[in-house]
């Protein structure tokens, strides 16, 4: 193999091959490990630099106007790429440039952001600055295309230098992997690098992880939590008071009245045994609030608390943060663990079998030769370490511990099984932390991975819903069918060791079946397309009882399935009896053990695809839904039509103390509304509290909330409405210049305001960027909390879990009031069940949905005592329409409202004046 490559980088005016230049190349030859000649140019592009870029590489459009054209760069950029392997940072974005802009193909391409992904696993960013920055390398990249590219060619070399002092059995064990993965780009440059240690590869199978030594299991700590005294109104006041625990030993915490109304009330609830909701404004400080009487209250009685979030970032804070500075502050060896879903940590005996199989796609032997080097180090098994992509998660499952429980006391790893040390460290804790969706599946399937716990912590209680509304129903995806079918293929060779003649039965049956799932599914998905669906990222189809048989084609098509998968399991099933009846040894156990966990899985699916097709039990809402014209299947799907009652049976009567709190919690300051939708109603009066407690900040001061009332109803039409919001958005940040955060309900109108504003705000000097256009969610906060003029549009996920304190958000724009979706099936079923009790479905359920949704927004803007900013709300609904005052009176800030030229005035005057005057109506 050769040993020279070319390292390339460019910077391009944007993202687009199709309609972006490039403006600058960058070119590293390294020969035998060692750097050599370059090339590097500036290029005139056809026009102006979009402020982005101009911010990014600190290039000006003076900078290149001298500079020669692209026709002139192109021949002395292909004349030294030559015929080499090409290397760079995200390769494959720049040869899509050279292809478009110079019709050039690379022979081989390496991505260090792949190689690194591979020799460095578990790392939490790939950026090219903060790998150099980890290995310590002297090169420093910069966003120019010359010092970017001698950095990946630093990073490039000392990848492969890492790579070949891992340890020689991880070396093989990604030998074996990728030389099994045809079409994998990595294999020749593994085999090149193995070939330096070793003349030959050792011709026994290479071991499968858990073979060879392991860690001993994580030794038990005791019978139980250990006990200290101390738990009351007292101690939870000397912990949080002026001059208490906290405050003497770390400086920055503050005494905060409200936070220690919530503790005492947390404190009594737990003392009592009641339920408590706890509606705590932003800034209060709720988690200190909750979690120092849980652990007081945990240590003095030797008891167990689950702390339950919705959001990873809350369980990061919690154990990164919050529980750290709370153990250091206690007198006690307070133990605290977090437990994740069954599928988030590595199966070892799956990893076995998946690990000699035969042959590999792509990304899946990519994938697991990462995990082959991680597993070498990992402590916890956990998938998070691995930063998993989109297209990588399918693969991940096969390998994966699943839902449907484990023979644990039967399999050969039991002692190093990553969920079983995970749960036995539950077992001894006094603080579990875990998710709503844990919590709700572990309720669903009744496998108890949560240890037995004394009391509940429900925090961001209000997704508590919609957790399990997801939860506690059922989904069957050609996805699910596929993985099992193909993970039942690793284990048919084995099969085939003892009983020869299954084998290719088994083969034959795994085939027939699958045809029938992508067939069924197929058909679905052409249904879906069929109904001529709206430009959006969801799509559905409710479904009523057996409403599919009504195409002959699909029920065809699904009696072909059903009898497939009934065949394919009673073949498994009589595999199984074989086994349990023969004498074979241990590794034969071993094997029946894991054909009934698939046989488990498998008469689930095949319940769980009658159930949904089906669609008969009238306490379900059944429907079909894709990704609109990006999803060639569809999906059957079904939800519970009201979880209250399951909430209730399983969380609330068990007479265990619960805390639920959140931030939006209540509606013209009642609970009754999330109280009937968790259940709550059903507990007696006297078994369950609430406390409301108000936001520290100054809103008057520090927020201006300001409605815009000249604009078209929504209702109006797409046109002029998005024509009129796409002008007011470029009006309001013109004036703001930058720092401004607008929240879209629907992704086919932030688009479309998306792409009529880019190129005005470019010419502005602003930087817009789009969810889902210009990359994910995380990326993008990171992006705009470092750019002073950028504008960030976001959907769904950016109504809650945003904090950008500071400047970097000054304004904030409400384009629509965030009713849910009509079409929604689950909310369709549910206005139906609201009717039928006689009840007003939109009172009652849609403006309470949206009330809480506000205010949720609305938290975005004022994150801590020292932020100012602006909420402008471009829907005149809010003062047109009767439900207007019921959105109003829920925000902390007190509404004026107007027309856009006098909304621009205020804005201008609050932010930069520091003054403004009420505008008339």
């Amino acid at each position: 193999m050769s040993r020279t490559f070319v390292v390339l980088d460019l910077e391009t005016t944007g993202l687009d091959p199709q309609a972006d230049e490039i403006v600058e190349v960058g070119l590293v030859r390294v020969e035998d490990g060692k750097p050599g000649a370059v090339f590097h140019a500036l290029v005139r592009p056809s026009r102006p630099l979009p402020a982005r870029i101009k911010s990014l590489t600190g290039l000006d459009d003076a900078d290149l106007a001298e500079r020669p054209d692209w026709s002139e760069v192109r021949p002395a950029v292909t004349a030294f790429l030559g015929n080499e392997p090409v290397v760079g940072h995200h390769v494959h974005f720049d040869l899509a440039f050279l292809e478009r802009h110079a019709g050039y193909r690379a022979t081989q391409a390496y991505d260090t952001v792949d190689l690194a992904r591979l020799v460095l696993p578990g790392l939490p960013s790939y950026r090219l600055e903060l790998l150099c920055a980890h290995l310590d390398l002297p090169e420093r990249p910069g966003h120019r295309a010359m010092e970017d590219a001698r950095a990946a060619a630093g990073l490039f070399t000392a990848l492969l230098e890492r790579f070949c002092r891992l340890e020689f059995t991880t070396q093989a064990t990604v030998h074996r992997i990728l030389s099994q993965t045809p079409g994998s780009p990595w294999f020749p440059l593994v085999d090149a690098a193995v070939r330096l240690g070793i003349k030959t590869l050792p011709d026994h199978g290479i071991q499968a992880a858990g073979d060879g030594d392991w860690p001993a299991a994580v030794p038990a700590v005791g019978a139980g939590v250990k006990t200290v005294p101390g738990f009351g109104p007292q101690a939870v006041e000397a912990f949080l008071g002026p001059g208490g625990v906290l405050t003497r030993h770390f400086a920055d915490f503050e005494y905060r009245r409200p936070q220690m109304q919530v503790a005492l009330a947390v404190g009594r609830a737990l003392e009592e045994q009641t339920v408590l909701t706890v509606e705590a404004g932003t800034g209060t400080g709720k988690s200190f609030a909750y979690l120092v009487p849980a652990a007081l209250w945990a240590l003095d009685g030797g008891r167990r608390v689950v702390v339950s979030t919705h959001t990873v970032n809350l369980q990061d804070q919690l154990m990164e943060k919050d529980l750290p500075l709370l153990g250091r502050a206690l007198d006690a060896p307070l133990k605290t663990v977090l437990l994740k879903g069954r599928g988030h940590y590595l199966c070892l005996r799956r990893w076995g079998a998946a690990v000699n199989e035969q042959s590999f796609l792509p990304d899946e032997g990519f994938l697991y030769a990462r995990i082959a080097v991680w597993l070498a180090r990992t402590k916890t098994g956990d998938r998070a370490e691995l930063s998993l992509r989109p297209e990588e998660k399918g693969f991940w499952d096969g390998v994966a511990a699943g839902d449907w429980g484990c023979a644990h006391a039967y399999c050969r790893f039991n002692s190093v099984c990553f969920l079983q040390r995970a749960r036995r460290a539950a077992e001894q804790a006094h603080l579990v932390i875990t998710n709503h969706s844990l919590l709700l599946s572990d309720l669903k399937m009744e496998n108890r991975l949560l240890p037995a716990y004394d009391a509940l912590v429900l925090d961001e209680a209000h997704h508590l819903e919609g957790v399990a509304t997801e939860q506690l129903g059922t989904t069957v995806s050609r996805g699910a069918l596929e993985r099992w079918v193909e993970g039942l293929n690793r284990l048919t060779g084995r099969i085939g060791e003892f009983y020869p003649d299954n084998r290719d039965e088994f083969l034959r049956d795994g085939e027939a079946l699958l045809a029938a799932v992508r067939r069924f599914f197929a058909l679905l998905g052409a249904r879906l397309r069929r109904r001529e669906l709206p430009e959006e990222d969801f799509a559905a189809e409710r479904l009523g009882p057996r409403a599919l048989d009504a195409c002959p084609e699909t029920a065809g098509s699904y009696l072909e399935l059903a009898g497939s998968l009934k065949a394919y399991v009673q073949r498994l099933s009589r595999a199984v009896e074989r086994l349990t009846d023969s004498t074979v040894p241990a590794v034969q156990e071993e094997l029946r053990v894991g054909l009934e966990q698939e046989l488990a899985v498998g008469k689930r699916l095949a319940s769980d695809l009658e159930f949904v097709y089906e669609a008969a039990d009238p306490g379900y809402v059944f429907w079909l839904e894709g990704g609109g014209r990006q999803t060639a299947e569809g999906v059957l799907r079904a939800a519970p039509v009201h979880v209250g009652e399951l909430l209730h049976d399983g969380f609330f009567r068990s007479g265990k103390p619960v805390i639920l709190t959140s931030a939006t919690l209540t509606v013209q300051s009642s609970f009754s509304f999330f109280d009937e939708r968790v259940g709550l109603e059903h507990l007696p009066r006297d078994l369950r509290g609430s406390l409301i407690v108000g936001s520290p900040f100054a809103y008057a001061e520090q927020a201006l909330l300001y409605v815009v009332t000249d604009l078209p109803d929504p209702g109006d039409g797409d046109g002029a409405y998005l024509d009129a919001v796409s002008d007011a958005l470029g009006r309001i940040v013109g004036v703001t210049r930058g720092r401004t955060l607008a929240l879209f309900t629907a992704h086919k109108a932030l688009r479309t305001a998306y792409r009529r504003l880019k190129p005005v705000l470019e010419k502005q000097g602003l930087e817009l960027l789009g969810h889902g256009l210009d990359g994910g969610r995380a990326r993008l906060l990171q992006y705009f909390r470092n750019t002073p003029q950028a504008v960030l549009f976001g959907a769904s996920s950016f109504w809650e879990g945003v904090d950008v304190p500071g400047d970097a958000l000054s304004c904030l724009v409400i384009v629509k009031l965030p009713f849910e979706p009509p079409n929604r099936p689950v909310l369709q079923a549910r206005r139906e069940e609201v009717r039928r009790r006689g009840r007003s479905d939109f009172n009652d359920l849609c403006l309470p949905q949206a009330v809480l949704r506000l205010k949720q927004g609305f938290g975005r803007l004022i994150r801590t005592t020292a932020d100012r900013g602006v909420v402008i709300i471009l829907d005149n609904r809010l003062v047109r329409k009767r439900y207007g005052a019921l959105f109003l009176e829920s925000l902390p800030a007190a509404p004026m409202h107007g027309s856009l030229e006098a909304g621009l005035e205020a804005t201008a005057a609050f932010l930069f004046d520091g003054t403004f005057a009420a505008s008339k109506p």
